[in-house]
């Protein structure tokens, strides 16, 4: 039992960049970190220093208390991480960066007919020191789809570049906000072999994120709850896109669309800790209003509803390496920035993130 107002801990801290507060990555070097934790509401109180994976400490209070922590002395590895920490295999890069979703690939090579392919994958290299949370990544993606009647052969290359407009938790002020707004900005070539199209695509997106509060519900976009019947977080997008096709076979193609974007997704976990979080279903649907389109073929309203169940093979966060899932899809609607017709098709698949 603690009844001192004051408690003087000494930790042994592993200090990374923090995609959010309340979540840290490790680093090579560990240096002694000394943590002046206040109770500003006093009464007995059991709590814990629990190591993580030999990198994260987690204080854990049986009820919510309200805490100031303060950090000394701290000194954070500046050297940069290893080239290939800097790799980023996902499905697009349309999503905040630790929400990215997984690439996957279906192959099938018969004997004596045509060969067939589902895969969807986007690959970025950060050029930038990749110790905080901003990012610019040249990438490449390739979405493509014979397994359906309406077929899908888009290749996109470009740069993607992310940040959040203010930092949640600034070590360097001791200050902590309780929310920020990251944004998304993408400039590609996109070339489509099953429209025949060659242009450029640029879209730029906002998506808020809230300090947690480590709740067993939580509202706020971008908050893990703390629940042990169904864990889950869900994210908000908006923005616009803008997508210019230059080159076209068919004149009808040809034109530029301005169009409005929102986007809602999120992650359940059921019974995450009797199944430690090894089964996931990710709902995402999104809505893409055109302001402006002098385009014959596209249409002005497109809505995209997908839903994924997914089981967690080998996680990143024990792996050190990558996300290797099973899963289903189920995607029904239009996605005219990666040339997705409008139908509905169910896939089983094999997922990777790095």
């Amino acid at each position: 039992m603690i009844k001192n107002k004051f408690i003087l801990i000494s930790l042994l801290i592993i200090i990374g960049c923090s995609n959010s507060f309340g979540q840290v990555n490790s680093v090579n070097k560990a240096n002694d970190t000394i943590a002046s934790i206040r109770l500003l509401q006093v009464k007995d109180t059991t709590f814990y220093i629990k190591p993580k994976n030999d990198s994260i400490v987690t204080i854990l209070m049986p009820k919510e208390k309200k805490v100031q922590i303060t950090l000394k002395h701290i000194k954070i590895d500046t050297t940069s991480p290893a080239w290939y920490a800097k790799l980023s295999l996902r499905q697009s890069f349309q999503n905040k960066n630790d929400k990215a979703e997984p690439a996957y690939v279906t192959l099938i090579f018969p004997k004596d007919s045509a060969s067939s392919q589902n895969f969807s994958f986007a690959l970025g290299y950060n050029v930038l020191s990749g110790r905080g949370e901003m990012s610019l990544n040249p990438f490449i993606e390739w979405q493509k789809n014979n397994l359906s009647d309406k077929e899908q052969n888009a290749f996109l290359a470009g740069l993607n570049f992310q940040t959040p407009l203010w930092k949640i938790f600034d070590v360097d002020m001791n200050k902590i906000k309780a929310w920020t707004v990251y944004t998304i900005a993408t400039l590609n070539y996109k070339h489509d072999s099953e429209k025949k199209t060659e242009g450029t695509q640029a879209s730029l997106y906002f998506t808020p994120s809230f300090a947690g509060k480590d709740k067993a519900i939580t509202l706020l976009p971008d908050v893990f709850s703390n629940n042990s019947v169904l864990d889950y977080y869900y994210n908000i997008y908006g923005g616009f896109e803008y997508e210019n096709r230059s080159q076209v076979s068919d004149p009808s193609y040809k034109g530029t669309t301005g169009r409005w974007y929102l986007r809602i997704t999120g992650t359940f976990y059921p019974l995450p800790k009797i199944l430690d979080k090894r089964l996931e279903v990710v709902p995402d649907f999104t809505h893409r209003n055109a302001f402006s389109n002098t385009s014959v073929v596209e249409e002005r309203i497109n809505n995209l509803t997908k839903l994924s169940v997914n089981f967690v093979i080998v996680s990143k966060e024990k792996s050190k390496f990558a996300d290797v899932k099973l899963g289903f899809e189920y995607k029904k609607g239009c996605d005219p920035t990666v040339g997705f017709d409008k139908q509905r098709i169910n896939t089983l698949v094999l997922k990777i993130k790095i």
